[in-house]
């Protein structure tokens, strides 16, 4: 009976969320269980609701912030947390068209040490379109960045965590799409 009477009441506060969530409350606090099925869910539903709310965040920032720089930097560090990578790199491609100067580097909050000094500050055009070919390069996944008339404009490179080194198709799918 107490056994059930725990279950029961795990099940209610994650029921209660779930509707939170669907009234577009997304800020919920986590009500700790003994049971790791409820706890695993529960994670699972702080995940959903961080991730709807980055991308709020990402259209706010793209409909708001006039001075580009500052808007792909934040558009960045928005795109890292809730694809939840390690770090994010933005290189945007010169006037001449055949470099990709750095332009925006994110690291996650707990995510990786500091490692500028290993981004180069420029790469040509023909690295990063063999970089976006490849399926992966090393631990990461480098997208180009394209214009609505498909013009190159740059390339995102996200670098995995520990989490995520077996992202398959579905992964690449979903960062191609939100870049």
């Amino acid at each position: 009976w107490l056994a059930g009477r725990q279950i029961g009441h795990a099940m209610h506060r994650l029921s209660a969320r779930s509707r939170k969530l669907a009234r577009f409350q997304f800020e919920t606090a986590s009500t700790p269980s003994s049971l790791q099925e409820v706890q695993e869910l529960d994670r699972v539903l702080q995940h959903m609701g961080r991730t709807v709310q980055n991308f709020l965040g990402i259209t706010e920032t793209i409909s708001r912030e006039t001075q580009t720089e500052v808007m792909l930097g934040k558009v960045l560090n928005q795109l890292v947390e809730t694809t939840n990578c390690v770090q994010g790199v933005v290189y945007l491609a010169n006037q001449g068209g055949d470099e990709l100067a750095l332009a925006a580097v994110s690291r996650r909050r707990d995510g990786a040490a500091d490692s500028d000094h290993n981004l180069p500050e420029s790469i040509p055009v023909a690295t990063g379109l063999a970089w976006a070919s490849e399926q992966r390069v090393a631990d990461s996944l480098a997208l180009r960045l394209r214009s609505r008339q498909q013009e190159l404009l740059g390339l995102l490179v996200l670098q995995f965590g520990a989490d995520q080194r077996d992202a398959g198709d579905d992964f690449r799918s979903f960062a191609e799409r939100l870049s």
